[in-house]
């Protein structure tokens, strides 16, 4: 895919093992709420916004230097010796059954299952991994183009793919009269979407927070919902 050379001698990917240093494995110490009275603990609220700049800083890293034409579409053939694509199936199998004491199996049960996959859950999560990958690497090589991403939709039932570009998000302003509610309509703040968010630093109660959104906006809130409704 991005054209690097493949070295399979064994002796040389040994002495790249043997150099490589993994650190050691270090439990977290994760400390459980029993009692919903006292208050959440720093390391019980997660910290997914470091993690996730982390991760976006290193992805912009990995793209320096690159282009477009480094990147080109590879064709998965098990019986093509030379590609390597078995083999690379095969060691990651096999490490992942290491992981988890699964018994090894050896690289010619691997290739029978690699041609012989039925289109299943694991079909539809590799392609959803593989759309997502692609645009991933769009991100790498720093497109700023909107029209150049994607949103993949995919039925294998049918089966149908189709892929469109990323709409603007919808901008929710006021209006003197809107047909859903029936009467006129406040945006507060004006023209902001549904991707926009207001960060308050806790641990707060349900009411509280109530409390603040209504002081800090002069509303009536009226219910809440969680992320999953």
């Amino acid at each position: 895919v991005l054209h690097i050379q493949v070295n399979p001698n064994i002796d040389y990917i040994a002495k790249i093992a043997e150099e490589t240093k993994c650190p050691p494995f270090v439990p977290k110490k994760v400390a459980i709420q029993l009692d919903e009275k006292q208050p959440v603990q720093e390391s019980l609220l997660g910290n997914e916004e470091v993690e996730l700049e982390e991760l976006r800083q290193r992805i912009l890293q990995l793209s320096d230097g690159m282009k477009p034409s480094d990147v080109e579409c590879v064709e998965f053939e098990k019986d093509d010796e030379t590609n390597h694509h078995v083999d690379f199936v095969h060691a990651a199998a096999n490490l992942r059954a290491r992981n988890y004491s699964i018994p090894y199996c050896d690289k010619l049960k691997t290739r029978g299952i690699a041609g012989h996959i039925i289109p299943a859950i694991a079909t539809t999560t590799a392609m959803i991994v593989g759309c997502m990958c692609n645009e991933i690497i769009k991100i790498v090589q720093k497109i700023d183009k909107i029209e150049l991403y994607k949103n993949s939709f995919i039925n294998l039932a049918i089966p149908l793919f189709v892929f469109s570009e990323p709409a603007e998000p919808v901008k929710i302003v006021s209006k003197a009269m809107d047909k859903l509610m029936g009467g006129p309509v406040q945006a507060i703040p004006e023209g902001h979407t549904k991707w926009d968010r207001l960060e308050m630093k806790g641990p707060l109660k349900l009411g509280e927070v109530m409390d603040k959104i209504q002081k800090l906006y002069n509303v009536c809130l009226l219910y809440t919902s969680d992320a999953a409704d």
